[in-house]
């Protein structure tokens, strides 16, 4: 794979900045710079601060597209010994994906199970972002004002657990062959102590608010989730719209 760039400079005491930075047809990014901490490989740690880019372009296969106009991490380790990776911040800006399914004839390799390396991010937070899926039947649209998730954490086992998620001034569009679209406005969530493994889900759904294009108003939503066995339970459902109340 070729990686080319179109200028690199160091500047004291260790900051390395690149303009025009490719790598083969896979990544793009306009400029990038970090600050390497070299004193914390005397503990074994590989240390950085302060990255940040701008245009920012991934092209994974011909199933996707992501790109981010703004890009920023803080205090950035891995622990060589214990294999352990943690960022204080992330921070993402004017974000899009887009995916598309059932196009790739390759099999999913189920066999991957583990990563190399635990990971702990404390914050972060993406701002202005836009997600699509679509496959042969079904296209979904979303976007968001405001994301922010606090406290990740993830094992070698592909053991997540998330502190809390919030989702402000967001909007879903959801498609479904030749039926009208399901479209939800103004959705504000907040979801608490979420926990995956690769057969399991659960969480506290704590808050949850939206319109639909057809005249639903839900008031509040909140519910325990649960996805087990490849069935969704939500015990303590409670809905509140501008006509009536659900208590499960």
């Amino acid at each position: 794979m070729e990686i080319k760039a179109e200028r690199v400079r160091l500047k004291f005491p260790l900051r390395v900045e690149v303009r025009g930075l490719h790598v083969g047809s896979l990544l793009s990014i306009e400029d990038i710079g970090i600050d390497i901490r070299p004193r914390l490989l005397r503990q074994g740690i590989i240390g950085a601060n302060h990255l940040n880019a701008k245009g920012i372009t991934i092209h994974t296969d011909t199933l996707s597209n992501i790109s981010a106009q703004r890009f920023g991490a803080d205090d950035i380790t891995y622990n060589l010994r214990e294999r352990r990776a943690h960022i204080h911040r992330v921070f993402l800006d004017e974000g899009y994906a887009a995916l598309r399914g059932g196009a790739s004839s390759q099999p999913r390799d189920s066999s991957i199970n583990t990563l190399p390396l635990s990971l702990t991010i404390t914050d972060i937070l993406l701002l202005h972002t836009e997600a699509s899926y679509t496959d042969a039947r079904t296209e979904v649209s979303s976007k968001a004002g405001r994301i922010a998730l606090h406290g990740i954490a993830v094992d070698a086992a592909l053991k997540a657990s998330l502190q809390s998620l919030e989702i402000a001034d967001g909007m879903l569009i959801l498609k479904q062959g030749n039926t009208e679209p399901w479209t939800l406005t103004e959705v504000a969530a907040r979801a608490d102590s979420l926990h995956y493994t690769p057969t399991d889900i659960a969480g506290q759904l704590t808050h949850l608010t939206f319109k639909e294009a057809h005249g639903i108003d839900l008031k509040e939503g909140a519910a325990t989730i649960a996805w087990a066995d490849k069935k969704l339970s939500m015990p303590r459902l409670a809905l509140r719209t501008q006509h009536s109340t659900i208590q499960g």
